[in-house]
């Protein structure tokens, strides 16, 4: 029984070192993380499109939650990156999802009576590694528009940081 085993891992290792890494094909992607891509503390799905030397489409959506002392909300957020590089990739995203927080509160006490979620378009440079075998790591920073009356600065910051794993 365990030489059947062992023919047949030495068998399956020929074609293992044959295959096409992770980070080289079309595919599916998870992640987790904090930021805009997320929206707030959250999750991503990916879809890797290769366009052929070294460039690549990254459409995406994702959703989370974003805490503040007013409260937390909920949300979504989709978008799209265009990606350079075989490993070690730069990207340039463009999204609209959760910007932020508008509340409103009573003007005697203070109380929160009212907590919902603001959304805005997103533009964000960055960086991603893709290992062989599928982990990723991405990291981003840019800017997003709120336009809301809940804001009195329209324009701030905004980035990612998010662990995940190409499946396929």
């Amino acid at each position: 029984m365990r030489i059947a085993w062992l023919v047949a891992c030495v068998a399956a290792a020929p074609a293992a070192a044959d295959e096409i890494p992770r980070n080289a094909t079309s595919g599916l992607g998870l992640a987790a993380g904090l930021g805009s891509e997320v929206a707030g503390i959250g999750g991503e799905v990916l879809y890797y499109a290769e366009l052929g030397s070294g460039w690549r489409i990254v459409p995406r959506v994702g959703g989370g939650v974003l805490p503040s002392d007013d409260g937390t909300v909920g949300g979504v957020e989709a978008g799209i990156a265009g990606e350079w590089g075989a490993r070690h990739r730069i990207l340039l995203d463009v999204s609209f999802g959760l910007a932020g927080i508008g509340s409103r509160k009573r003007v005697d006490t203070g109380e929160v009576v009212e907590v919902h979620p603001v959304y805005g378009p997103t533009i964000a440079l960055g960086y991603e590694y893709v290992a062989d075998g599928g982990f990723l790591l991405r990291i981003s920073a840019g800017v997003t528009y709120v336009d809301s009356v809940y804001f009195t600065t329209h324009v701030g910051p905004a980035g990612t940081l998010a662990l995940g794993y190409k499946l396929w």
